[in-house]
């Protein structure tokens, strides 16, 4: 499955509408997307317009806090819009740093709780993680529960070896984050998919050799037209995803 993370193209959604860039999704040949938020227009809202460009929701982006706080309502959204996936997508590095491994003792315990609904808990790396210490084999060692969403391009920001990072988690992995790195760093325009340093070709074969079947389109900077960048990356991912 080929995904967009909907965070990618909030600029776009504020500037033309939420109806326009899905429209804009699928006509560049994506299968779904993974929600960060659902704008003014709820879930619901969402989720019809979705439906009607055929688009697929392959999970959500969902603080941990917000889990918690407002268990039943998470999980009866997540059956709306037919995810069984649930991502959250980050924690401070103070929280990695609580000693006794709080947060992935935290964690565990959500992602227990999610399963007997029948959802599966994620977690979306950065780059933090690995600062000083690998805050990221600490917590999945400490959250058996857990699974991960690999955000390739922080792997390598965080010099982390990504070919042994997917054989660890191997079984573990919901889906693969696909973001390209520009050689001028993290701060500078994603390249189109292919042309910076990554390696997502490498990554995204060993990926599908651990049985991972969602990829997942996210950029920070376009250096050209949204729907350019759509296009071109939905080419690169049919091409070496599927």
């Amino acid at each position: 499955m080929i995904a967009v993370q909907l965070y990618s193209l909030r600029e776009e959604i504020q500037k033309y509408g939420f109806e326009e860039v899905a429209r804009q999704i699928k006509l560049a040949g994506f299968d779904a997307v993974e929600t960060a938020g659902f704008y003014d227009i709820g879930y619901e809202g969402v989720k019809k317009i979705l439906d009607e460009n055929s688009l697929k929701v392959c999970g959500t982006h969902t603080g941990l806090a917000s889990i918690e706080k407002d268990f039943d309502e998470n999980v009866k959204i997540h059956r709306a819009l037919g995810t069984e996936n649930i991502i959250i997508p980050w924690a401070s590095a103070e929280d990695f740093k609580k000693p006794d491994a709080a947060l992935a003792k935290r964690i565990n315990e959500v992602a227990l709780k999610l399963k007997e609904k029948g959802l599966f808990l994620g977690y979306h790396n950065h780059a933090h993680e690995l600062e000083g210490k690998d805050y990221l084999t600490e917590l999945y060692d400490n959250a058996p529960a857990l699974y991960a969403e690999l955000d390739i391009f922080w792997l390598n920001v965080g010099k982390d070896d990504v070919k042994k990072r997917i054989g660890s988690l191997n079984k573990r992995i919901t889906a693969l984050h696909i973001k390209e790195l520009s050689k001028d760093g993290a701060q500078a325009f994603n390249p189109k998919l292919g042309e910076g340093v990554a390696d997502l070709k490498n990554a995204i074969g060993c990926a599908k050799a651990a049985g991972v079947e969602i990829f997942i389109l996210e950029v920070e900077k376009f250096d050209c037209s949204y729907t350019e960048y759509l296009q071109d990356a939905v080419k690169f991912l049919r091409k070496y995803a599927e």
